[in-house]
């Protein structure tokens, strides 16, 4: 299972035999030939993509106003974010409405916003963001652990036909600890067509700032195979052929203020699927988001 970390800056493991630091392209997440250190390593910059992306878009507070977290953003993302529908409208009205009926307003809307990556490419850096934010039932602690839970995914993804686990890396957050990560395999049917796509994938939770409070994120994203190991330099010995794949899915799950059993959720995918045309594979994308919050409402 190897997990791509071009669009991070992961440092391979030191060659002995010369003095040259190298990034590493992918990372191996098998037990056997991975690197635990470099695992961890590579997962927690990947979370930290996760928010750099999720704050580019000035339109969302991702964080807490209680909360000193904004300072830790390493790195601003270049990203062209496009309100969806009366979005940019609705933001107008609710930026004028106290806290409280702000809140309150999010319980029945889905504010959608499309992006376009404008920084330095890399692997499907191509293909369109989606990003939505609304508020839902349950709190972020109780939120989280449906996403985590794979017997759980029919509850808020019509589409998916089974999830599995099937390397856990760490579930110190299923018995109340702050993260988690492991390698699920998925199967899920595309809209509007009699494909499904099976694919394997990394999850990782992590409470936000080290603490529960402040809530949670759990990134994802698909993998690939190929030789065991490390891949420095080049990428020839990845299997790339899978053109169907989770660039990258981020969740932050955040607690309403007064309301500890509601969540404040933000939610942003970027998905490569070549099976599908470009203006449909936009509208699976818009779609995506809206019954995702649809479903979880319900």
């Amino acid at each position: 299972f190897l997990l791509r970390v071009d669009d991070v800056n992961v440092l391979a493991p030191p060659n002995p035999a010369s003095d040259k630091v190298l990034r590493a392209l992918y990372v191996d997440l098998d037990t056997e030939f991975g690197d635990e250190s470099i695992t961890k390593e590579a997962l927690s910059q990947l979370i930290q993509r996760g928010l750099d992306i999720s704050c580019s878009n000035s339109a969302v507070e991702v964080f807490p106003v209680n909360n000193n977290e904004k300072s830790q953003i390493i790195q601003s993302v270049e990203i062209e974010w496009k309100p969806q529908g009366n979005v940019k409208k609705e933001m107008k009205k609710l930026s004028q409405l106290p806290q409280s009926e702000f809140y309150e307003a999010l319980k029945s809307q889905v504010l959608i916003w499309s992006g376009k990556y404008c920084g330095p490419r890399y692997h499907g850096s191509g293909s369109p963001l989606f990003m939505a934010r609304g508020v839902v039932n349950g709190s972020p602690r109780d939120f989280t652990m449906m996403l985590w839970d794979s017997t759980r995914t029919r509850e808020y993804n019509n589409y998916c036909l089974g999830r599995k686990d099937v390397i856990v890396i760490n579930d110190d957050i299923s018995h109340g600890g702050l993260s988690g990560a492991k390698v699920i395999k998925s199967e899920t049917k595309i809209p509007f067509t009699s494909l499904s796509v099976f694919l394997s994938a990394v999850m990782h939770a992590k409470a936000l700032g080290g603490r529960p409070e402040d809530g949670y994120i759990i990134f994802s994203r698909s993998l690939d195979t190929g030789r065991a190991g490390c891949h420095v330099g080049t990428t020839k010995m990845v299997d790339q052929s899978n053109k169907n794949e989770i660039i990258l899915g981020v969740n932050i799950m955040r607690p309403v203020p007064g309301h500890p059993d509601l969540t404040d959720l933000i939610s942003v995918s970027q998905v490569s699927a070549s099976m599908v045309p470009p203006f449909l594979a936009f509208k699976i994308g818009m779609m995506g988001v809206e019954d995702f919050f649809k479903n979880v409402r319900s």
